[in-house]
C-alpha cells in the first residue's frame, strides 16, 4: 500500500503513474515518490541478500509476452476478432508437460483460451535471445543514421501541456466551468504526456546504444537477473504470437513464433 501512488492523490496503472486523481491524497506527491524510492531500494537489497522470490513470473524472462492465435472468443457468443481490431490475443501461462519434466507456455482454458496450444520454453527462450540481439543491432544501425532526434520537440510539447494543465487546475479551483469538463481535459492532457514520455523512453533505447554496442550488451546480459532480462524484453516487445504446431509435432519449428516489436 505504501508503494502505491493512490495515497498521494494520483492515478496508477501497473506501477506507472498516469496523472492526478480526483481524490485528495493523504501525503504529498514528493513524499510519496521518496517513499517509493526508499522501499524499492530496500527491496533490491533484500533480493541481493536473500535472492529473488520463487514466483513463476521471475522464473522465465518472457512471462506475460507469449500469446495464442486461437479463435476462442474473448466474450461468450462473440467470435474472436483480435487481428481485425488490433487487440491482444489470449495470454499464455506457464505450466509443465504431462509426459516429461519440461516447462511450457500453454493457452489455458481457465484463462479463457483454447486449452490446446503449447510451446516448450527451452525451445522458445534461445530463439528469442537471438531475435532480441538481431533487433538491437538493427536499432543500433538506425540510431547511427538518425539525425532527427524527436526528443526536443516532445520536450517542448510536454512543457506546453504542463502549462495548460496548470491553467486547467486553476480553472477547477475557480469553478467557472463544469468540473467534469475540466477533469476530462486534464485526463486527455495526462494521456498525451504519458504517450510523449513513452516515445522519448523508446527513443532513449536507441540513443543508449551509442554508449554500449549490441555485442557488449549481449556479453553483459549473461549476468542479468531474470527480472532485468524480463524488463529488456518488455521494453522492446509488444507481444509474441505463438502459431499452431505443424507436423511432425515433435519437431521444433521457429516459424511458429511471430514477434511484434514496439
Amino acid at each position: 500500500m505504501l508503494m502505491s501512488a493512490l495515497i498521494s492523490g494520483r492515478k496508477e496503472h501497473k506501477g506507472v503513474i498516469k496523472g492526478k486523481a480526483v481524490w485528495l491524497g493523504i501525503i504529498s506527491p514528493e513524499k510519496s515518490d521518496a517513499l517509493r524510492a526508499l522501499l524499492a531500494e530496500r527491496s533490491e537489497e533484500h533480493k541481493a541478500e536473500f535472492g529473488e522470490r520463487d514466483a513463476t513470473a521471475l522464473k522465465y524472462p518472457l512471462s506475460g509476452l507469449p500469446r495464442c492465435t486461437c479463435q476462442v472468443p474473448h466474450v461468450v457468443g462473440e467470435p474472436c476478432s483480435c487481428k481485425e481490431e488490433g487487440k491482444q490475443h489470449h495470454r499464455m501461462s506457464t505450466g509443465q508437460r504431462g509426459d516429461k519434466d519440461m516447462a511450457i507456455y500453454t493457452c489455458k482454458k481457465e484463462g479463457g483460451g483454447c486449452g490446446g496450444r503449447t510451446i516448450q520454453i527451452p525451445d522458445l527462450e534461445p530463439l528469442m535471445e537471438k531475435l532480441l540481439f538481431k533487433r538491437l543491432e538493427e536499432i543500433e544501425a538506425a540510431a547511427e543514421k538518425d539525425e532527427n532526434d524527436p526528443r526536443p520537440a516532445l520536450e517542448a510539447k510536454l512543457a506546453r501541456w504542463e502549462k495548460r494543465k496548470k491553467e486547467l487546475e486553476d480553472e477547477l479551483l475557480d469553478g467557472d466551468r463544469p468540473a467534469r469538463e475540466i477533469r476530462d481535459a486534464i485526463d486527455t492532457l495526462n494521456g498525451r504526456m504519458a504517450d510523449a514520455r513513452r516515445e522519448m523512453a523508446e527513443y532513449g533505447v536507441k540513443a543508449n546504444l551509442h554508449e554500449i554496442s549490441a555485442a557488449e550488451l549481449q556479453r553483459a546480459r549473461k549476468d542479468y537477473s531474470i527480472a532485468r532480462k524480463q524488463s529488456t524484453y518488455r521494453g522492446l516487445i509488444r507481444e509474441i504470437l505463438i502459431h499452431p504446431a505443424t507436423r511432425p509435432f515433435n519437431v521444433w519449428n521457429p516459424d511458429r513464433v511471430e514477434v511484434f516489436w514496439k
